[in-house]
């Protein structure tokens, strides 16, 4: 993202925006250790309180699988929350800027990005578009959030429909893995998205910062 001072107006999101992107994107790089810690203390929990060999599965499982699926599951919240809320931000600011009164809540048929789109288009008049590429992600990564968040991550309680899709999305996606009562996404899908929800709103900052700070 430009490092751009925002002398005009400091209501432009920017560079919070910005600083919130870097944050998230050192925790990513330091997820792998923290992982690690959190299962090394685990072990070692239990090798002091009694014999490892009386507990192999549930140390196996909790250290190997209930670590990773509980650091990592509440980061694609935390990523897409981050899409979501900067993208909201800086659609109101150029709606402030741009003199329009229809509430981008009027334009989410299709899902929120398309709908941001949609609203982009036809009522700012902007020629920014979040691409195509980005939208297909975009979507998945919803879908995943919704899993996360309403079921729990246990496809058992999503109906037979979203269950299937679900699985279909985990066939064509790596690092995302469906089983009858487990749902798992991996720290190189977390990488991923983040990745492109990065370029996302660096692409939009960047044409915002160019439309009104000339």
């Amino acid at each position: 993202m430009s490092d751009k001072f925002y002398d005009v107006d400091f209501d432009f999101p920017g560079l919070e925006i910005q600083v919130e992107i870097e944050i998230l994107r050192e925790y990513l790089k330091q997820m792998p250790k923290i992982l690690l810690s959190a299962q090394t203390g685990y072990i070692e929990s239990v090798l002091e309180t009694g014999s490892i060999e009386d507990h192999d599965f549930s140390v196996e499982y909790v250290a190997e699988q209930g670590f990773a699926r509980y650091i990592t599951q509440p980061l694609i919240l935390t990523v897409f929350a981050l899409f979501e809320g900067s993208m909201i931000h800086l659609i109101r600011y150029a709606q402030k800027a741009e003199g329009k009164k229809i509430e981008l809540s009027d334009m989410r048929h299709g899902g929120i990005p398309t709908g941001m789109n949609t609203y982009l288009q036809h009522v700012l008049g902007l020629e920014f578009q979040i691409s195509q590429n980005e939208l297909s992600v975009l979507a998945d990564l919803t879908q995943i959030r919704n899993t996360i968040a309403h079921a729990y991550g246990n496809p058992q309680f999503l109906t037979s429909d979203k269950r299937r899709k679900l699985k279909e999305l985990a066939k064509r996606t790596a690092g995302v893995e469906v089983g009858e009562f487990n749902f798992e996404v991996s720290q190189v899908y977390v990488a991923s998205v983040f990745g492109v929800v990065n370029v996302c709103l660096s692409r939009f900052v960047k044409y915002l910062e160019d439309r009104y700070f000339p």
